[in-house]
């Protein structure tokens, strides 16, 4: 067993946030993590004082992973000048995303923070603000791109941005529930339809 060293956090806090993503809170625990990376239980605490400190930093592991991908295509305006076609092409990635860890892991993950929500929401305060911290997060995300597409026409970005994340968090719901990607995806495909009613509300 390995002990404490260079690259044993990144390890650890990979794994969980993989097990966490395509789990749940309550069926990881350190000695599933720690056998799975291969450290000892002084390793993991030297790191992380608790299970809980553990899924704080795995979720800022996850909004990081979110982030690098969005800011990738969402900002790349020299590529795709078409601001619907930006926020499409990040669906279909994500999308992508749940279809390939279907056929990896067997399981549709959908979104590590709304699973957080649903199954720890009013039993842990911390971890649930956390949640809503980073579902802000993603809402100021998506706010540039609409922004583009709202254009000139009247529109309040930001509740249009909630309402866009509420949306596909519904999608991951669904996704998950059916252990299915093809529903989802068509659910998807109704986002530039449900943006421009939105606007016109």
């Amino acid at each position: 067993m390995a002990r404490p060293g260079s690259g044993n956090r990144e390890r650890i806090l990979s794994k969980a946030s993989e097990m966490l993503w395509t789990g749940s809170y309550g069926s990881i625990s350190a000695d599933q993590i720690c056998d799975t990376v291969g450290v000892n239980k002084g390793v993991f605490y030297h790191y992380f004082k608790s299970k809980r400190r553990l899924v704080l930093e795995a979720m800022e592991y996850n909004w990081s992973q979110s982030n690098a991908i969005a800011a990738q295509i969402l900002d790349n305006t020299s590529t795709e000048p078409d601001p619907m076609k930006r926020l499409m092409k990040f669906v279909e990635t994500v999308m992508r995303i749940q279809r390939d860890t279907l056929v990896d892991k067997g399981v549709v993950p959908g979104c590590p923070f709304g699973n957080l929500a649903v199954e720890l929401s009013g039993q842990d305060a911390e971890i649930s603000a956390k949640v809503k911290e980073i579902f802000n997060r993603h809402k100021n995300m998506f706010k540039p791109v609409l922004k583009e597409i709202v254009g000139n026409r009247r529109g309040k970005t930001d509740l249009l941005a909630l309402k866009l994340l509420a949306y596909l968090e519904g999608i991951f719901v669904m996704a998950k529930a059916y252990n299915d990607v093809a529903l989802p995806r068509k659910l998807a495909r109704g986002i530039p339809e449900f943006i421009n009613a939105s606007i016109k509300a």
